[in-house]
């Protein structure tokens, strides 16, 4: 028996590879043009049509920008029209069909765009599912590619920034030239039962994601729940009785007053653009909410000739564009610019957690008041921040609320770093099963 292979070893050509024009790959991979792996590209078709009898059906349209939230099988929002009878027989999606985005994109993001069709999106549908003329539809040849496969491959190459190359803009639109990219782009394809087990563990690391994503959804509604009883009724273990008041039902004994009860409120002033370095001489520069992080900053430039500067532990608030009421916490100094504000508590009558939080509930209330000077820029003065009605309960009350709270926060991150984790986890294992590097 010298040829049988042992649990604990592996054939030899497990551990060999080949050259190739792209590189070494595994010898019993191949590489091949993408399009050597499709049977049929099928255009997609916007044409809309009158409801007339026969010759009309009503459907669902998809775009390329519905590809994330149809992923996920939430239909609700694809659109609907009344197509061709003709249309329908032609552009009709099955199962395993691959669709690309051709038309779109934006700075950040190239088109390129994969959906695979799978059984549970076409059950989830109420209606006949077609694409529009801005997506293009592949059915594999399955005995080369499996779908699972070639959907995690293709995007792999995406994230790679591939299909970025193969970009046209035209009158503004972002049109990928996917003839070019199928004829010029390899893929690197194990045999059909690998390429089946890549998939599988890929897949397996996926569902962990949309887990823990669905652990996180349900621990922010949880703490947006609690908010809103916190702020009604109090942080006792009983409800305090309310009273009416402009920003709606609080607790009896809550006094109701401008922010600038509450806190100092520093409005930011940006340097000179002659001071800006990346060299780190001088301070650093927050300048609005490019440099934020999930918690704390991420500054990316500074200055030598500071002019508004915050304190460590001190919120920083946007308050102009469409980021307005988003936060951060200065983790030290900062030089502030004037897309942020610096919001510190006045320790004899309030607290930064207290804040932090009282803030995040009048997050829209704030935008609201940004945006009502009739402007396309939401923008939101020190005054009117001054001004902003808010609760203003007891400093221990405050404390108690808070601390409850962050309880919950504290959960939340901790469940986004497990994301994290497996995020970085699949990306990790993407790189190495599309390679070789890593074999199932």
């Amino acid at each position: 028996m010298e040829n049988t292979v042992t649990r604990t070893q592996k054939p030899d050509f497990i551990n060999s590879f080949k050259p190739t024009d792209i590189g070494p790959i595994p010898v019993d991979w191949d590489a091949v043009p993408v399009r050597a792996t499709i049977a049929q590209v099928i255009s997609g078709d916007w044409g809309g049509a009158t409801r007339d009898g026969k010759k009309s059906v009503r459907c669902q349209v998809i775009r390329g920008t519905d590809f994330p939230t149809v992923a996920e099988g939430r239909l609700d929002d694809i659109p609907e029209r009344y197509v061709r009878s003709s249309s329908v027989v032609k552009r009709q999606l099955c199962p395993e069909d691959i669709l690309i985005e051709i038309s779109g994109g934006s700075k950040y993001q190239p088109t390129g765009r994969i959906l695979r069709v799978t059984d549970q999106i076409l059950e989830s549908a109420s209606l006949p599912l077609l694409f529009t003329n801005f997506v293009k539809l592949f059915r594999l040849k399955q005995e080369l590619a499996d779908p699972s496969f070639f959907h995690l491959a293709w995007n792999y190459l995406y994230n790679l920034g591939r299909t970025r190359i193969y970009e046209k803009r035209t009158t503004g639109i972002r049109n990928f030239k996917y003839k070019e990219f199928l004829d010029n782009e390899k893929l690197l394809l194990p045999p059909l039962p690998e390429q089946r087990r890549i998939a599988q563990v890929l897949h397996t690391i996926q569902r962990a994601i949309a887990a823990q994503q669905q652990v996180i959804a349900a621990a922010r509604q949880l703490k947006r729940s609690l908010m809103q009883r916190l702020f009604t009724y109090g942080p006792g273990p009983e409800p305090a009785p309310t009273k009416d008041t402009e920003i709606g039902p609080v607790p009896e004994d809550w006094e109701v007053a401008g922010l600038a009860k509450l806190a100092e409120i520093e409005m930011g002033q940006s340097p000179p653009g002659s001071s800006y370095n990346d060299e780190r001489d001088g301070i650093a520069l927050i300048n609005g909410p490019a440099e934020f992080g999930d918690r704390f900053p991420a500054p990316v430039k500074w200055t030598t000739k500071p002019t508004r500067l915050c304190r460590g532990g001190d919120i920083l608030f946007c308050v102009r564009g469409n980021t307005t009421g988003r936060m951060n916490i200065a983790d030290r100094e900062y030089c502030i610019g004037r897309g942020v504000a610096a919001i510190r508590a006045l320790d004899a009558v309030s607290t930064t957690s207290y804040l932090f939080f009282l803030l995040e509930r009048n997050a829209r209330r704030i935008f609201d008041i940004a945006i009502a000077g009739g402007s396309t820029f939401p923008n939101i003065t020190q005054g009117q921040l001054r001004s902003l009605p808010v609760t203003a309960p007891s400093r221990p009350q405050q404390q108690q609320l808070a601390m409850t709270l962050s309880v919950i926060e504290q959960k939340i991150d901790a469940e986004e770093q497990r994301k994290a984790a497996l995020q970085a986890l699949f990306q990790s294992m993407l790189q190495q099963l599309m390679s070789g590097q890593i074999r199932v």
